[in-house]
């Protein structure tokens, strides 16, 4: 005896018209899902993780680029906003911060420079040169081999010294910047985050941009 398929296969049937919105209405709410965790992890990730910036002026050439000829008009990169949760800014690191509350015209401005002296330091500017004197008391010569050859600064001669939190930050570009010998020490909580990463240009790109050792 054969069996009858009583079914009816029909594309027109009212079950297949069931079953087809059934898997449309399911795949847009997958995608409206994936399109608001997507939204999500990223507000966390801009919010606690990393951040975008696109550097400009010229305080920091040349390790960092703002020029017409750049696709983004200057050089991409982004910011580490957890690295001083777990541990202290270092000597040599570059970072990005906000002016709110420092000596500065600034106000409500972001700005990228470098650290060269930390809390309880005393920075002894010289005509040509810069002296940083420890908490220990030890004084040693900064060295600054990402300054761009022929750089010639001309300090005012003085002595700064620098409390609990404070930061003394300088531009690569020594000419043309405008920093801690200006507005004074920067105060930790000003810190946004330490350049992680330059993505742009390309052929730039890489880890830990403008890291440097100083000789002590």
């Amino acid at each position: 005896m054969t069996d009858i398929n009583t079914n009816n296969n029909s594309d027109n049937s009212p079950d297949s018209k069931n079953e087809g919105g059934k898997w449309f209405k399911n795949l847009v709410n997958q995608y409206f899902v994936s399109i608001v965790l997507g939204i999500l992890i990223a507000l966390v990730v801009w919010s606690f993780v990393a951040r975008p910036f696109i550097v400009h002026g010229a305080s920091m050439y040349p390790t960092f680029n703002s020029s017409p000829n750049l696709l983004l008009g200057g050089d991409y990169i982004i910011i580490d906003l957890l690295k001083y949760k777990f541990q202290e800014p270092k000597r040599g690191d570059i970072i990005v911060f906000n002016t709110n509350g420092i000596n500065s015209d600034k106000i409500n401005k972001k700005l990228i420079k470098r650290i060269v002296a930390l809390p309880h330091e005393t920075i002894l500017f010289d005509k040509s040169s810069i002296k940083i004197k420890k908490a220990s008391g030890e004084t040693f010569k900064l060295t600054e081999d990402y300054l761009q050859s022929g750089t010639s600064a001309g300090y005012k001669k003085e002595e700064i010294y620098l409390n609990k939190d404070e930061y003394f930050v300088l531009g690569d570009n020594r000419n043309n910047s405008y920093d801690s010998r200006y507005w004074g020490y920067l105060t930790k909580k000003n810190i946004i985050g330490y350049v992680r990463l330059k993505l742009y240009p390309f052929k730039n790109a890489g880890l830990n941009p403008g890291k440097t050792k100083y000789e002590q």
